[in-house]
């Protein structure tokens, strides 16, 4: 923190599109990112930690004393309790797989914590001791610890275990009663009330406890006292009693509520509180709304990242499946215009690449097909006998009718005219666009048909950090390859089979770069991988771009620069802010 603060004050009162805090917003974790997403690893509830000399077993100290919120203690026990009925958990090991995190379970289980598909082995060394090993090198496991979601801070068997299907005494054979019981209390369980942390009661680790929540309008946060973080002086944290969350779906409404003065910070879970279009709005009003403007490394932006649907609607798949048909609609963006009119000029054109510091990052391929280059589109897509135009310039397919693209895009997060502006740039190399706006998004569910859809545009994980956020680039993995991920998730009893060349791709990842002996042959392959993954287009990006937020101008601590906002996720480090009044 830049300085020790003071107790005491009023409330932070908070903006959101959801009616809690959320657990992104509010969280403590087994380990860390310093400083940028993706970057050195530091302490968390982990005090200190231990490689076997071959990098396949990792030994982690917790801190002494850790307690959970209602005064329970925190220990190895509690993850191995995780582990064995959170994170390996399933009530019909023959049918049910497991589903788990963003993406699904099975990906992060068998990217992060399992090593040739088996999961690791995991110890109780000591009560504060546990021992995590593997059946070969493992490198990237601290990077899936330190980006560990759902992880046993979030689930208190004290609560939890009442709850549990293996708690309630069911028959040895009675799959039904622990699917059931399973599905009501857990579900998907990273959306569940528990991890979500929404729950009266519910034991934390948090700096803040919820202590009311009013469904539709708002929660009322206070101080956890048992907290585990002091500041240099031995204070225990935080400094600030209480957070007050009103839902404030519109934006417009946010951001007529931050000019009076009636904010002190702005919370959205998806993406980043303000637009950078409207940033001389902003500027202008600091002083009557008593607030400061600051810019972060955003892993998150305003400016959509496109997925295309290579299992969607029959009739358009072998375009969307045909790799020049994908950069041929990359390069036809205008990405440098669309960044004057609508970002202030304050983004990169960039793609589904990882960013300088970051395990992966490769020179000049976060920049590649996103150089506008219409002259070349057009030249791509008459290679591919789309020759032929209707009287109103668009091009025909085979069977004589237009090449339409149904893009369906949330409102909230990608402007209107973002997507208006891609659309046109599509036009003019022929590709006829229908604009489906839709308020919300059922990301990974199925409240969107697949055939319903070619394009989604939805927000950017521009600066994610891909080694371990497989869903925004690994076929397989991703919304927009919907029935390839079922086929894999279902190991082939359900969905649609892969082409070769996905496949492969994957077992690159699986195989080689999760299984490297050492951390630099691990960066050297997923250089290569990456690479393969701009190459073959899967998705892009269109623009990196900074997150603009707001903090009012008498909290202190207020964290802007050297600090990616995914790695404490955009408030970071709030239990340090206090009020200088």
């Amino acid at each position: 923190m830049a300085e020790i603060g003071r107790y005491g004050g009023p409330p932070i009162r908070i903006a959101s599109i959801d009616d809690n805090f959320g657990w992104k917003y509010n969280k403590v974790q087994l380990f860390d990112y310093c400083d940028s997403f993706g970057g050195d690893v530091c302490p968390g509830m982990v005090a200190s930690w231990e490689w076997n000399e071959e990098g396949s077993s990792l030994t982690t100290t917790l801190r002494d004393g850790l307690h959970w919120s209602d005064g329970e203690v925190f220990n190895a026990d509690d993850i191995l309790w995780w582990w064995e009925y959170i994170a390996t958990y399933t009530p019909d090991p023959e049918n049910s797989p497991l589903t788990f995190g963003i993406g699904g379970k099975l990906a992060s289980f068998l990217g992060g914590f399992s090593y040739g598909g088996e999961p690791l082995l995991v110890e109780k060394v000591d009560d504060l001791t546990v021992r995590w090993t593997a059946s070969g090198p493992h490198p990237a496991f601290m990077h899936w610890l330190a980006y560990l979601l759902d992880g046993p801070e979030m689930y208190p068997p004290q609560y939890l275990e009442p709850l549990h299907p293996e708690f309630q005494g069911y028959a040895a054979d009675d799959v039904e009663s622990r699917v059931a019981q399973w599905a009501e209390h857990f579900g998907y369980i990273s959306a569940s009330p528990y991890a979500q942390v929404q729950i009266v009661g519910y034991p934390t680790m948090h700096a803040y406890i919820l202590e009311s929540r009013t469904l539709g309008q708002g929660s009322v946060y206070v101080r956890n006292p048992y907290y585990y973080a002091v500041d240099a002086e031995g204070k225990q944290l935080p400094y600030i009693d209480r957070l007050e969350i009103e839902l404030v779906p519109d934006y417009d409404l946010r951001l007529a509520k931050l000019i009076a003065g009636e904010l002190d910070l702005a919370n959205t879970p998806t993406y980043n509180p303000w637009r950078l279009s409207d940033l001389p709005t902003l500027l202008e009003n600091q002083e009557r709304g008593n607030y400061v403007i600051g810019f972060q490394e955003a892993a998150r932006a305003w400016a959509p990242q496109l997925y295309f649907n290579q299992g969607g609607p029959m009739r358009n798949r072998l375009y969307l499946q045909n790799r020049n048909f994908r950069v041929a609609l990359s390069i036809a963006i205008n990405r440098e215009e669309i960044n004057e009119l609508l970002y202030q000029g304050l983004g990169v054109p960039w793609n589904l690449a990882p960013r300088p510091g970051q395990v992966g990052y490769v020179e000049g391929l976060g920049t590649l097909f996103t150089e506008y280059d219409p002259d070349t589109a057009n030249a791509l897509l008459d290679q591919m006998g789309l020759t032929e135009r209707d009287s109103d310039g668009f091009r025909l397919g085979p069977d004589g009718r237009r090449v339409s693209l149904i893009v369906v895009f949330e409102q909230e997060a990608e402007p209107v005219e973002t997507m208006e502006l891609i659309a046109d740039y599509w036009g003019q190399i022929g590709i006829e666009v229908l604009l489906r706006p839709r308020p919300t998004f059922d990301l990974y569910g199925g409240g969107m048909p697949n055939d319903a859809w070619d394009v989604i545009g939805w927000y950017s994980e521009a600066g994610a950090f891909y080694l371990t956020r497989q869903d925004k680039w690994l076929p397989g993995a991703f919304i927009s390859m919907r029935g390839w991920n079922e086929w894999i998730n279902s190991d082939g009893q359900s969905g649609e089979v892969p082409p070769p060349h996905v496949l492969d791709f994957r077992n690159r990842y699986f195989n080689e770069v999760l299984t490297s002996a050492t951390q630099e042959e691990m960066a050297d392959r997923f250089e290569d991988l990456m690479t393969l993954s701009v190459y073959n287009m899967w998705s892009t990006l269109t623009l990196h771009l900074p997150s603009a937020g707001h903090a009012n101008a008498d909290l202190r601590n207020v964290r802007w620069e050297g600090i990616s906002i995914e790695a404490s996720n955009h408030y970071a480090r709030l239990q340090t802010y206090w009020w200088d009044r």
